[in-house]
């Protein structure tokens, strides 16, 4: 089964500007990416877990806003913009975008435990936005979330709760994260699951710290 959420029915208070602001960030990224044809970006600014380090600014944050290809960019700010301008009216701007951050630095922490020595760059925004979706979860357990179901042959328009829609994609990586955890590191098929969780365990404490009610 396949689930891909296209919007939410919760009405933001306020225009979602870092969000926006984020997805221009992305395209504009990958618009360089493309134009360059070139693998040195990812070289020089992917997240390395061999090379990590406090001072690896460049790859800590660089990292977050390269993506492997166009599916991969598509489905990172579909999730950014479904879940991400619901949290930044709950949280306002500043703490918006430093949950962002501060979970696509847990993600990177996840990874690098679970890849300690490897020299292969990681990238995509994939950390970050999983904090997004702890928090909206835990905000908005019972949001209803407009999505894409492919069953097989079959696809079908649903309308879910955000626990169930979050709760699947949060067991799909458990799942894929547990399977490749003796292989390559959480890190099997080009997919970092360990980057995904720990932005989500992040992106969860983060926003409890910060105040569910804020």
């Amino acid at each position: 089964m396949i689930l891909i959420p296209i919007r939410d029915e919760i009405i933001s208070r306020r225009r979602a500007w870092i969000t926006l602001t984020l997805i221009a960030a992305n395209l504009a990224v990958f618009a360089i990416q493309w134009m360059e044809r070139t693998p040195e970006l990812v070289g020089t600014f992917g997240f390395v877990p061999a090379l990590a380090s406090p001072g690896e600014i460049p790859r800590l944050f660089g990292s977050m806003f390269l993506h492997g290809g166009i599916l991969h960019l598509a489905s990172n700010l579909v999730y950014l913009w479904v879940f991400g301008n619901n949290v930044e009216d709950v949280l306002g701007r500043g703490r918006f975008l430093g949950l962002y951050l501060v979970s696509g630095l847990g993600g990177h922490a996840a990874h690098w435990l679970t890849n300690l020595g490897s020299m292969v760059p990681t990238i995509g925004a994939s950390g970050a936005i999983s904090g997004l979706l702890a928090a909206y979860v835990i905000r908005f357990p019972r949001a209803r979330i407009q999505s894409l179901l492919f069953l097989f042959v079959f696809l079908r328009w649903v309308r879910l709760p955000a626990a169930f829609v979050i709760g699947y994609w949060l067991l799909i990586q458990l799942v894929n994260g547990a399977a490749n955890l003796g292989g390559a590191g959480g890190n099997g098929g080009g997919v970092a699951w360990f980057e995904h969780l720990g932005g989500f365990l992040t992106g969860a404490l983060v926003f409890l710290w910060l105040g569910r009610d804020k």
